[in-house]
Protein backbone atom coordinates (compact mmCIF):
# COMPACT_ATOMS: atom_id res chain seq x y z
CA UNK A 1 0.00 0.00 0.00
CA UNK A 2 1.32 3.39 -0.96
CA UNK A 3 2.13 6.06 1.61
CA UNK A 4 -0.52 8.39 0.20
CA UNK A 5 -3.18 5.69 0.47
CA UNK A 6 -2.17 4.93 4.06
CA UNK A 7 -2.41 8.62 4.88
CA UNK A 8 -5.89 8.80 3.37
CA UNK A 9 -7.05 5.81 5.42
CA UNK A 10 -5.50 7.27 8.57
CA UNK A 11 -7.11 10.63 7.89
CA UNK A 12 -10.51 9.02 7.37
CA UNK A 13 -10.10 7.08 10.61
CA UNK A 14 -9.20 10.21 12.55
CA UNK A 15 -12.16 12.07 11.07
CA UNK A 16 -14.48 9.21 12.02
CA UNK A 17 -13.09 9.18 15.56
CA UNK A 18 -13.53 12.93 15.82
CA UNK A 19 -17.08 12.60 14.55
CA UNK A 20 -17.82 9.86 17.06
CA UNK A 21 -16.39 12.00 19.84
CA UNK A 22 -18.53 14.96 18.84
CA UNK A 23 -21.56 12.68 18.63
CA UNK A 24 -20.83 11.46 22.17
CA UNK A 25 -20.50 14.91 23.72
CA UNK A 26 -23.36 16.53 21.82
CA UNK A 27 -26.12 15.80 24.40
CA UNK A 28 -23.94 17.26 27.17
CA UNK A 29 -23.11 20.38 25.14
CA UNK A 30 -26.77 20.92 24.30
CA UNK A 31 -27.95 20.76 27.92
CA UNK A 32 -25.26 21.42 30.52
CA UNK A 33 -23.93 24.80 29.43
CA UNK A 34 -27.28 26.36 28.39
CA UNK A 35 -28.62 25.33 31.82
CA UNK A 36 -25.81 27.19 33.57
CA UNK A 37 -26.28 30.23 31.36
CA UNK A 38 -30.05 30.39 31.93
CA UNK A 39 -29.56 30.34 35.67
CA UNK A 40 -26.92 33.07 35.54
CA UNK A 41 -29.31 35.20 33.49
CA UNK A 42 -32.00 34.61 36.12
CA UNK A 43 -29.60 35.86 38.79
CA UNK A 44 -28.84 38.99 36.78
CA UNK A 45 -32.58 39.63 36.46
CA UNK A 46 -32.91 39.37 40.24
CA UNK A 47 -30.10 41.87 40.69
CA UNK A 48 -31.97 44.39 38.54
CA UNK A 49 -35.19 43.93 40.48
CA UNK A 50 -37.08 41.76 38.03
CA UNK A 51 -37.45 38.86 40.49
CA UNK A 52 -39.30 39.07 43.77
CA UNK A 53 -37.83 41.98 45.71
CA UNK A 54 -35.73 41.01 48.70
CA UNK A 55 -35.82 37.26 48.17
CA UNK A 56 -32.47 35.47 48.19
CA UNK A 57 -33.04 31.81 47.35
CA UNK A 58 -30.15 29.43 46.81
CA UNK A 59 -30.23 25.73 46.04
CA UNK A 60 -27.75 23.75 48.10
CA UNK A 61 -27.08 20.40 46.43
CA UNK A 62 -24.77 17.52 47.29
CA UNK A 63 -23.30 14.89 44.96
CA UNK A 64 -21.49 11.57 45.35
CA UNK A 65 -22.97 10.43 48.66
CA UNK A 66 -24.08 9.11 50.94
CA UNK A 67 -20.80 8.57 52.70
CA UNK A 68 -19.36 8.28 56.18
CA UNK A 69 -19.74 12.03 56.79
CA UNK A 70 -23.29 12.50 55.53
CA UNK A 71 -24.89 12.02 58.95
CA UNK A 72 -22.70 14.82 60.35
CA UNK A 73 -23.75 16.98 57.43
CA UNK A 74 -27.41 16.27 58.18
CA UNK A 75 -26.80 17.34 61.79
CA UNK A 76 -25.43 20.66 60.53
CA UNK A 77 -28.32 21.24 58.12
CA UNK A 78 -30.80 20.48 60.90
CA UNK A 79 -29.03 22.94 63.19
CA UNK A 80 -29.55 25.79 60.71
CA UNK A 81 -32.92 24.59 59.40
CA UNK A 82 -31.55 24.19 55.88
CA UNK A 83 -33.17 21.94 53.30
CA UNK A 84 -30.96 20.53 50.55
CA UNK A 85 -31.07 18.26 47.53
CA UNK A 86 -28.96 15.12 47.59
CA UNK A 87 -27.98 13.41 44.33
CA UNK A 88 -27.09 9.94 45.52
CA UNK A 89 -24.90 7.18 44.15
CA UNK A 90 -27.19 4.20 44.63
CA UNK A 91 -24.41 1.65 45.18
CA UNK A 92 -23.36 3.83 48.15
CA UNK A 93 -26.95 4.22 49.32
CA UNK A 94 -27.13 0.45 49.80
CA UNK A 95 -24.35 0.79 52.39
CA UNK A 96 -26.05 3.66 54.26
CA UNK A 97 -29.81 2.99 54.24
CA UNK A 98 -30.28 4.75 57.59
CA UNK A 99 -28.82 7.93 56.07
CA UNK A 100 -31.32 7.82 53.22
CA UNK A 101 -34.14 7.29 55.69
CA UNK A 102 -33.07 10.34 57.66
CA UNK A 103 -32.92 12.49 54.50
CA UNK A 104 -36.52 11.53 53.77
CA UNK A 105 -37.67 12.12 57.34
CA UNK A 106 -36.09 15.58 57.55
CA UNK A 107 -37.57 16.87 54.30
CA UNK A 108 -34.57 16.87 51.98
CA UNK A 109 -34.99 16.16 48.30
CA UNK A 110 -33.34 12.98 47.02
CA UNK A 111 -32.34 12.76 43.38
CA UNK A 112 -30.45 10.19 41.37
CA UNK A 113 -26.77 10.73 40.56
CA UNK A 114 -25.63 7.33 39.28
CA UNK A 115 -25.10 3.73 40.25
CA UNK A 116 -21.30 3.57 39.91
CA UNK A 117 -20.32 7.22 39.30
CA UNK A 118 -19.15 6.71 35.73
CA UNK A 119 -19.13 9.35 33.01
CA UNK A 120 -21.90 9.04 30.47
CA UNK A 121 -19.84 10.47 27.61
CA UNK A 122 -18.64 7.17 26.22
CA UNK A 123 -20.79 4.70 28.16
CA UNK A 124 -22.58 2.18 25.97
CA UNK A 125 -26.37 2.17 25.68
CA UNK A 126 -26.50 -1.27 27.33
CA UNK A 127 -24.41 -0.12 30.30
CA UNK A 128 -26.51 3.04 30.65
CA UNK A 129 -29.81 1.14 30.59
CA UNK A 130 -28.59 -1.42 33.11
CA UNK A 131 -27.31 1.18 35.58
CA UNK A 132 -30.52 3.21 35.42
CA UNK A 133 -32.60 0.09 35.95
CA UNK A 134 -30.46 -1.01 38.90
CA UNK A 135 -30.54 2.45 40.47
CA UNK A 136 -34.32 2.69 40.29
CA UNK A 137 -34.68 -0.79 41.79
CA UNK A 138 -32.54 0.22 44.77
CA UNK A 139 -34.35 3.52 45.26
CA UNK A 140 -37.78 1.91 45.04
CA UNK A 141 -36.79 -0.58 47.75
CA UNK A 142 -35.90 2.42 49.93
CA UNK A 143 -39.25 4.02 49.11
CA UNK A 144 -37.49 6.85 47.32
CA UNK A 145 -39.12 8.05 44.12
CA UNK A 146 -36.78 10.59 42.52
CA UNK A 147 -37.94 13.35 40.22
CA UNK A 148 -34.45 14.69 39.43
CA UNK A 149 -31.29 13.34 37.81
CA UNK A 150 -27.83 14.88 37.79
CA UNK A 151 -25.20 13.01 35.82
CA UNK A 152 -21.67 12.55 37.18
CA UNK A 153 -19.70 15.59 35.96
CA UNK A 154 -22.89 16.58 34.12
CA UNK A 155 -21.91 14.26 31.27
CA UNK A 156 -24.74 12.46 29.49
CA UNK A 157 -25.33 10.44 26.33
CA UNK A 158 -28.29 9.81 24.07
CA UNK A 159 -29.35 6.77 26.10
CA UNK A 160 -29.26 8.92 29.26
CA UNK A 161 -31.81 11.20 27.62
CA UNK A 162 -34.01 8.25 26.64
CA UNK A 163 -33.87 6.64 30.08
CA UNK A 164 -34.52 9.82 32.06
CA UNK A 165 -37.41 10.75 29.76
CA UNK A 166 -38.88 7.27 30.11
CA UNK A 167 -38.56 7.42 33.91
CA UNK A 168 -39.88 11.00 34.13
CA UNK A 169 -36.61 12.24 35.63
CA UNK A 170 -35.79 15.90 35.06
CA UNK A 171 -32.12 16.38 34.14
CA UNK A 172 -30.53 19.18 36.17
CA UNK A 173 -27.05 20.65 36.56
CA UNK A 174 -25.57 23.51 38.63
CA UNK A 175 -24.31 27.08 38.37
CA UNK A 176 -21.60 27.11 41.06
CA UNK A 177 -18.84 24.67 41.92
CA UNK A 178 -16.00 25.34 44.35
CA UNK A 179 -13.66 22.37 43.76
CA UNK A 180 -14.34 21.03 47.25
CA UNK A 181 -13.38 17.51 46.13
CA UNK A 182 -9.70 18.44 45.78
CA UNK A 183 -7.38 16.69 48.15
CA UNK A 184 -5.30 19.75 49.02
CA UNK A 185 -8.05 22.35 49.36
CA UNK A 186 -8.64 23.58 52.91
CA UNK A 187 -12.03 24.29 54.40
CA UNK A 188 -11.11 27.99 54.56
CA UNK A 189 -10.48 28.11 50.80
CA UNK A 190 -13.75 26.31 50.09
CA UNK A 191 -15.60 28.79 52.32
CA UNK A 192 -13.95 31.75 50.57
CA UNK A 193 -14.97 30.39 47.17
CA UNK A 194 -18.56 29.93 48.34
CA UNK A 195 -18.71 33.52 49.63
CA UNK A 196 -17.20 34.85 46.39
CA UNK A 197 -19.14 32.82 43.84
CA UNK A 198 -22.63 32.30 45.25
CA UNK A 199 -25.44 34.76 44.53
CA UNK A 200 -29.24 34.53 44.86
CA UNK A 201 -30.69 31.98 42.47
CA UNK A 202 -27.54 29.88 42.23
CA UNK A 203 -27.53 26.08 42.23
CA UNK A 204 -24.53 25.11 44.36
CA UNK A 205 -22.89 21.75 43.72
CA UNK A 206 -20.74 20.42 46.55
CA UNK A 207 -20.01 16.91 47.76
CA UNK A 208 -20.82 14.70 50.74
CA UNK A 209 -19.11 11.60 49.32
CA UNK A 210 -15.95 10.53 47.49
CA UNK A 211 -13.32 13.28 47.06
CA UNK A 212 -9.61 13.09 47.86
CA UNK A 213 -8.06 12.93 51.33
CA UNK A 214 -11.40 12.90 53.15
CA UNK A 215 -12.59 15.98 51.25
CA UNK A 216 -16.24 15.77 52.42
CA UNK A 217 -15.12 16.36 56.01
CA UNK A 218 -13.54 19.65 54.94
CA UNK A 219 -16.67 20.60 52.99
CA UNK A 220 -18.69 20.26 56.20
CA UNK A 221 -16.19 22.45 58.05
CA UNK A 222 -16.53 25.07 55.30
CA UNK A 223 -20.31 25.00 55.66
CA UNK A 224 -19.94 25.60 59.39
CA UNK A 225 -18.30 28.89 58.44
CA UNK A 226 -20.64 29.80 55.60
CA UNK A 227 -24.14 28.82 56.70
CA UNK A 228 -24.52 31.19 59.68
CA UNK A 229 -23.27 34.11 57.55
CA UNK A 230 -25.64 33.30 54.70
CA UNK A 231 -28.54 33.00 57.15
CA UNK A 232 -27.70 36.41 58.62
CA UNK A 233 -27.68 37.86 55.09
CA UNK A 234 -31.22 36.65 54.47
CA UNK A 235 -30.47 33.74 52.16
CA UNK A 236 -33.16 31.08 51.99
CA UNK A 237 -32.51 27.45 51.09
CA UNK A 238 -34.80 25.63 48.74
CA UNK A 239 -34.81 22.16 47.26
CA UNK A 240 -34.70 21.83 43.51
CA UNK A 241 -38.06 20.12 43.15
CA UNK A 242 -40.81 22.66 42.50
Amino acid sequence: MSVSKKNKILGAGMAAAAGLGFYSVLPTVREKYPYMLRNKIAWRMEKTGEMEAGKKPVFLTFDDGPGPHTMELLDLLEQYDVKATFFIVTSFAEKYPETIERMKKEGHEIGLHSYLHKSGLFASPVFTRKTFRRSLEIMNKMDVHPALYRAPWGEINRETVRQTDRMNLKRVYWTVMVEDWRGGQSCQVTAEKLFARVHPGDVICIHDGRGKNDAPARTIEALKIVLPVWKSMGYTFETMKK
